[in-house]
């Protein structure tokens, strides 16, 4: 086998084993070549940065475009440069593989943007430079018309539906009004348009000589859209388009046009890092939550600041009820000491739980899950027994989608819990309990083993790191509680109730005032089983799986390589007959 096909085996087992999301654009302009015509219109640095192939649309007179070393101003070498005379709409268009979001889906529109004229000129020669809505960028159907040269033909691009966001350039009175919309046909990033939501307005998200990052999110949530800008890693400005005002404006989910420009204004700036990034919904839950999306409900709508808007981690919901709690995704880098944590104040002494649904996990004998994460007290420690909650649970059947106060939901949940003191009380500091039927995180429970009543296991203002471990010993259940590394408390459930577990929660109980940070939550869940030669994937090693390997083969699949060798190669025939005639569990 030859090295291209060595290399495109290990790359397609690479990738069957990778992350969701896709690059759809990515731009550097390294290439120095804007148009991809094998003329460079400024310095090489990087000749396999191909990147895209971007024309004016609306027209190209009165603007100049060329590439331009910009490592002192946006900082990461080559920039696209626009030089603008003209207050006419002059926009840049690109094209990528057509991208239908599902239901969950999401789609990123993210670049590097400086304005190159210092100071931005009040009166410039084409118009106003320090201008309302003038920098714009989106994402859009082509409607089939897509541009593939530079054109003036509005009738290319004025069919084109899709959304935009808007942004002051320079410092307008009354600050930056940053605007969202819906583009019915006809008209590219502009015109008759469909609002998002109210506009913000804060200076620090204009455009300026300094350069910033803009990240355009869009979420499909059901049938409606909803929308986020992103600036330097702060949430600018949010809203949504109810599929009622979509069906009406003959807006879709549909992409596969990115475009920016200006409008109104003869602004010189430049642009770099240029990206369009697909992330469909996960097919699994997520294993492990920073909260560096700012969403602690994936909603789409940032609760907090936003340090990595693909960090999605799990969907949180309140149970038992939402008065007297407030939450919030707050940066907890001097506190915790990893960026964002998940925030709550609770002003209720009745339980107050958070949940969220993992995949479901049935332990086989011998098999372990664990649920951990960070959390300390917020300003102050009040003294209560076992009123902090944590654990692992079987929904049962009725899971948790939404906030709810419909106790139906969670109080036919079984489980495990973990209960610790608040503060620096002495009596009954950590304990491990089976939640029966009942009452979620409370209510009827059954102790696992003795209750540790060691004060060094309370909650304080300090972080610290808590851990439950569930392993099935035969039909028993063995759980462990750990705090900073060191066994707290350990018991065994001699009856279980469950063995399966689909939800993992936190709570309080009891306590009259109290705010706790959570962060850095993981749920580890036994390896899943590889059998190797079932390469057709129907559940049984039979003869019918050789002539699948045989297709592999040919197709340089990932279940060619039978000898975990990295590579497809004749040697996996005969690892193959080998895993065959050993066959799996």
């Amino acid at each position: 086998m030859d090295s291209k096909l060595r290399m495109l085996c290990i790359a397609l087992m690479a990738a069957a084993g990778t992350a969701q999301s896709q690059v759809l654009v990515s731009d550097g302009f390294g290439d120095g070549d804007r148009d991809n015509d094998g003329v460079a219109e400024g310095p090489v640095t990087d000749a396999g940065d191909v990147g895209q192939a971007w024309y004016f649309a609306r027209g190209s007179s009165a603007v100049t475009v060329s590439v331009a070393d910009d490592g002192a101003g946006i900082g990461s070498g080559n920039a696209l440069d626009l030089v603008s005379d003209t207050a006419s709409s002059r926009f840049l268009i690109s094209n990528f593989a057509a991208t239908t979001l599902a239901d969950g889906d999401r789609i990123t529109l993210a670049m590097d943007v400086r304005i190159t004229e210092s100071p931005i000129d009040p009166v410039d020669s084409g118009g106003a430079g320090d201008g309302d809505r003038r920098l714009r960028m989106g994402l859009y159907n082509g409607r089939g018309t897509n541009v593939t040269e530079d054109t003036s033909d509005i009738l290319l691009t004025d069919d084109d539906t899709g959304y935009n966001i808007q942004i002051d350039t320079g410092t307008a009175d009354g600050g930056t009004t940053i605007t969202g919309r819906g583009d019915p046909a006809p008209s590219l990033l502009g015109g008759s348009s469909v609002s998002m939501g109210a506009s913000g307005s804060d200076p620090a998200s204009a455009a300026t000589n300094t350069s910033k990052r803009y990240e355009y999110v869009i979420r499909r949530v059901g049938n409606d859209l909803s929308f986020a800008l992103v600036v330097d890693g702060n949430v600018a400005q949010e809203g949504t388009i109810l599929e009622a005002d979509l069906t009406a404006n003959n807006l879709d989910y549909t992409f596969d046009t990115v475009a920016f420009g200006t409008s109104g204004a003869a602004i010189d700036y430049r642009v770099d890092n240029i990206e369009v990034l697909y992330v469909p919904v996960p097919e699994t839950s997520a294993s492990e939550d920073g909260f560096e999306d700012g969403d602690r409900d994936n909603d789409g709508v940032a609760d907090g600041p936003v340090n990595d808007a693909l960090d999605l981690g799990f969907p949180w919901f309140f149970a038992r009820g939402v008065s007297g709690m407030l939450v919030d995704v707050a940066d907890d880098s001097a506190g915790i000491g990893t960026g964002n944590a998940f925030r709550a104040f609770v002003s209720t002494t009745s339980t107050r739980a958070m949940i969220a649904s993992i995949d479901p996990v049935t332990l086989a004998d011998g098999q372990k899950i664990a649920f951990q994460f960070d959390v300390r007290l917020d300003g102050f420690a009040p003294d209560s027994d076992r009123r902090f909650r944590y654990g692992l649970y079987n929904s049962e059947g009725t899971p948790v989608v939404a906030d709810t106060s419909d106790s139906v939901t969670t109080d036919d949940d079984t489980g495990y819990m973990v209960q610790m003191d608040t503060g620096v009380s002495p009596d009954s500091s950590i304990t491990i309990r089976r939640d029966l039927v009942g009452s979620l995180t409370g209510g009827g429970t059954f102790a696992l083993g003795a209750t540790s009543d060691d004060p060094q296991w309370s909650l304080g203002t300090t972080k610290r790191t808590v851990r439950l471990e569930l392993e099935r010993r035969g039909d028993e259940m063995d759980a462990r509680a750990y705090v900073d590394g060191m066994l707290a408390t350990a018991g065994f459930d001699p009856t279980p109730e469950t063995y399966t577990f689909d939800e993992i929660v936190f709570s309080t109980n009891s306590i009259p005032i109290v705010s706790f940070l959570v962060d850095n939550v993981v749920v580890e869940t036994p390896a899943a089983s590889v059998c190797l030669p079932d390469v057709n994937h129907d559940g049984m090693v039979s003869p019918a799986d050789f002539s699948a390997w045989v297709a592999a083969f040919n197709t340089m699949a990932p279940e060619c390589d039978q000898n975990g060798d990295g590579m497809c190669s004749p040697a996996d025939f005969s690892a193959w007959v080998a895993n065959f005639n050993v066959g799996c569990p």
